[in-house]
């Protein structure tokens, strides 16, 4: 469920984002959308650490596949 969570935030706040980049603006909104109760924020800190580990724009980060957000966010489970 937190996955589906994930990948739903992640896409509805990159169509609010004007660049691709991982600049602050765009942290702060992925951080706002993937932590909206504020119960997972490590876990998210960590998923988007990965993102830009695995040199994942915002763009891109919208069009992975559930497999490969899995993928990303394995190495964060431990943070939920």
């Amino acid at each position: 469920m937190k996955k589906t969570i994930l990948l739903l935030a992640v896409i509805l706040f990159t169509f609010s984002c004007e660049s691709n980049e991982w600049n602050a603006e765009n942290k702060k909104a992925f951080m706002d959308a993937c932590n909206s109760d504020g119960t997972i924020g490590a876990y998210c800190e960590c998923y988007l650490d990965n993102l830009i580990e695995n040199d994942i724009n915002v763009l891109e980060s919208s069009m992975l596949t559930s497999d490969e957000a899995n993928r990303i966010g394995e190495s964060c489970f431990d943070k939920l």
